[in-house]
């Protein structure tokens, strides 16, 4: 992509961003019926200040973790999110001269409110255990029942309950894989204040041993952090290569397009595969639930991958689906498959409406 064009996409995102804190501006003035011009401009003020209060957390990360504006706007975020279509929908009444009622104003307003309530509590809550069997005809046999936890999206540094890491590594102990396996987006802007965090990780075991990729917020948080906290875990990072696990086993691994482009690295998938061997099940581990097929006909016989969050939030779900095809779930392309994941933990809002936290455990079969 153009610099031209990621400078166009972010402008979008931006004016889209101003449009929505105007539009409810003018619908609670609307739906309250404001008059006063100092409650209009103490109105204006306080959604200003929550729409910037996420730009103000950015830049203060430079020198403190302010942890209760953090919270304050991930939680306004998702209020953006969640609330934009009905917003929209008033504005678009009033713009073209309908008759206005104040009950389906009031109405917007308590449906919205609920949802965020619903999306909170939802959004953090622990991962619920997802289990998923592969069955392949042509598995190793030393491979049937192999136990793979599928990490993702674990955005440490981003809003978490207290002790958050805590319980996830013992939910994954209570497992007993073989094999983990993380698919990027493991630590996110923040992360470098919250050092608890990686020293539970620690704990994190597995017979054959933990693996990660870089995600795209590896690129845009700090690299060299992540780098850090794989040399103080038992986490190998895999970094376009191929890693043979066991005598029936490889896995590999390739950077996130972003990180690539910081490193001007332009390897190829089809690099990377002339390192495995030529038998053997393949696992291919890349962030973005993209190159599946190519991988396929390249000898992969799994991939994994997270990245799009399942949308985390009504109505992203939507454009989620439309830009990927593989956007969530288990998807089969000839022999093979991949399992694109919802992924740990949310980022931004910590809030989900119509996706879920998971933590698939995948379970390889032999079998017709």
């Amino acid at each position: 992509m153009s610099k031209l064009l990621i400078i166009m996409f972010f402008l979008g995102i931006l004016g889209v961003y101003v449009f929505a804190h105007y539009l409810i501006f003018k619908d609670i003035i609307l739906i309250f019926s404001v008059e006063s011009i100092k409650l209009k401009i103490f109105i204006g003020i306080f959604i200003a200040f929550s729409g910037l209060s996420f730009f103000i957390y950015e830049l203060s990360l430079k020198f403190f973790r302010l942890g209760f504006l953090q919270y304050y706007s991930s939680v306004w975020m998702g209020f953006i999110t969640l609330s934009f279509v009905f917003f929209i929908l008033i504005w678009v009444w009033d713009l073209i001269g309908l008759p206005y009622d104040r009950v389906f104003g009031f109405f917007t307003l308590f449906l919205v409110l609920i949802l965020m309530i619903i999306s909170v509590k939802n959004g953090l809550k622990l991962p619920e255990v997802k289990k998923i069997e592969i069955v392949y005809k042509d598995l190793p046999p030393a491979l049937d029942g192999y136990k793979i936890v599928h990490l993702s999206d674990l955005h440490l540094g981003s809003v978490k309950a207290r002790g958050w890491s805590k319980k996830l590594v013992k939910i994954v102990d209570s497992l007993n894989p073989d094999l983990i396996l993380i698919t990027g987006d493991l630590i996110d802007r923040g992360a470098g204040h919250i050092r608890e965090d990686f020293y539970e990780l620690k704990r994190l075991k597995a017979k054959d041993g933990i693996y990660a990729i870089t995600g795209n917020h590896e690129f845009y948080s700090n690299y060299n952090l992540f780098l850090r906290l794989t040399d103080e875990t038992k986490i190998n990072k895999i970094s376009n290569n191929c890693v043979k696990i066991n005598d029936n086993l490889e896995v590999l691994g390739m950077d996130d397009p972003e990180l690539r482009a910081f490193l001007k690295n332009d390897v190829k998938l089809e690099d990377i595969i002339k390192n495995c061997s030529d038998n053997g099940f393949k696992i291919f581990l890349y962030h973005r639930p993209e190159k599946f097929e190519k991988a396929v006909n390249l000898g992969i016989n799994l991939q994994l991958s997270g990245h799009t969050h399942n949308g985390q939030i009504f109505p992203i779900n939507f454009i989620v689906s439309a830009v990927y095809k593989y956007h969530y779930g288990l998807f089969k392309f000839k022999n093979s498959y991949i399992y694109t994941t919802s992924g740990v933990s949310t980022w931004g809002p910590p809030m989900r409406l119509f996706s879920e936290n998971e933590l698939p455990l995948i379970i390889l079969r032999r079998g017709e």
